[in-house]
């Protein structure tokens, strides 16, 4: 599946007061000088690496390193915070607030294995503070989401309201997965202009968050598998699906009792199975292509309780799958 070929990684080199740091998408290293009498120095990788950068009063080299770290798992809960930590300092707020949310997601769900050490996890309280103040918690998006959901109705396209991604939670996948180059200084082997060269920054939902794609603005992408029960499988499709335990998909909540979830998408680079349920009804299944956007439309139950969820399934016989475009994803009375 090219979405998770092991394209080479990205390089840093970044440097700042007391600390020398390098990295590669696989092994960060930092070498912090030591004060003492006779020159000394200190070889750190990894978290350690990240938390000398932390202390060396740099965010913006938090910020690059963090970004290589998260290259290939983006479930690292203290990278998730400090990162958010430098992008508050770098005066960042829409990315500070995706990454405490991201980081409290990863700590819920048992990110790096769950091995967190208790310093961390005691940072909890601090992120849900920090979210508030931003006015980015669950409860303000929440409202500001249930304010407009009542009675809507469908005109075009281009006249939802991107509050709907307030309603989106999407499976977590590494940076590279997303195509996120962009993070990390751009993919060198593609053209400067490469879309994943200009564009795209992380959205607390899980998923990439681009300003304008096609014709359409504010996109979310991420990134399709192979049913869960395909036997044509790849490698890296079983091993992303064993992680997620499920199908690749996002779920919005039907908070108004909308009588129909309405869905702009479009492949990205190969066709999309799309799939609509609502427990274990499905709704709709749908391929959507590359060469223009697909409206759907599906009717829905009154499911206040539970999400809806939409799948993004690799058809059985495709080989290849990059990733599906999300312009709105919403319910509408009509």
């Amino acid at each position: 599946m090219r979405t998770l070929q092991r394209i080479a990684g990205p390089t840093l080199l970044v440097a700042a007061t007391g600390v020398v740091a390098t990295a590669a998408s696989a092994q960060q290293r930092v070498r912090v000088p030591v004060r003492a009498a006779q020159p000394q120095s200190q070889n750190l990788t990894g978290i350690d690496a990240l938390r000398a950068l932390s202390k060396s009063g740099k965010p913006a080299d938090v910020e690059r390193f963090a970004y290589t770290m998260l290259w290939d798992d983006v479930r690292q809960p203290e990278v998730l915070y400090l990162l958010a930590s430098a992008e508050e300092r770098l005066h960042k707020p829409q990315e500070a607030a995706a990454y405490y949310t991201l980081f409290l997601r990863t700590l819920q769900e048992g990110g790096a294995a769950a091995n967190v050490p208790p310093e961390v996890t005691k940072q909890r309280p601090f992120a849900e503070r920090r979210l508030k103040a931003l006015k980015q918690d669950p409860d303000a998006l929440a409202a500001a989401y249930a304010k407009s959901a009542a009675g809507k109705k469908f005109t075009t396209p281009e006249k939802v309201d991107d509050v709907w991604m307030n309603n989106v939670r999407g499976d977590l996948f590494s940076l590279h997965a997303l195509y996120a180059w962009k993070l990390v200084g751009g993919r060198k082997d593609a053209k400067p202009d490469w879309i994943h060269n200009t564009q795209g920054s992380m959205h607390r939902s899980g998923l990439k968050l681009v300003d304008d794609v096609e014709g359409r603005k504010g996109v979310l992408f991420t990134v399709p598998l192979k049913d869960i029960g395909s036997q044509d499988a790849d490698a890296s499709n079983r091993q992303e699906l064993q992680k997620l335990g499920h199908n690749s998909h996002v779920e919005v909540t039907n908070v108004s009792g909308g009588k129909f979830l309405r869905a702009g998408l479009r492949g990205y680079g190969f066709p999309v199975l799309v799939k609509v349920r609502a427990g274990d009804k499905e709704l709709l299944s749908e391929t959507v292509g590359t060469d223009q956007w697909s409206d759907l439309k599906a009717p829905v139950p009154d499911t206040k309780a539970k999400p809806v969820t939409v799948e993004f399934i690799v058809p059985e016989g495709q080989k290849n799958s990059e990733g599906v475009w999300i312009d709105y994803l919403d319910f509408f009375d009509d």
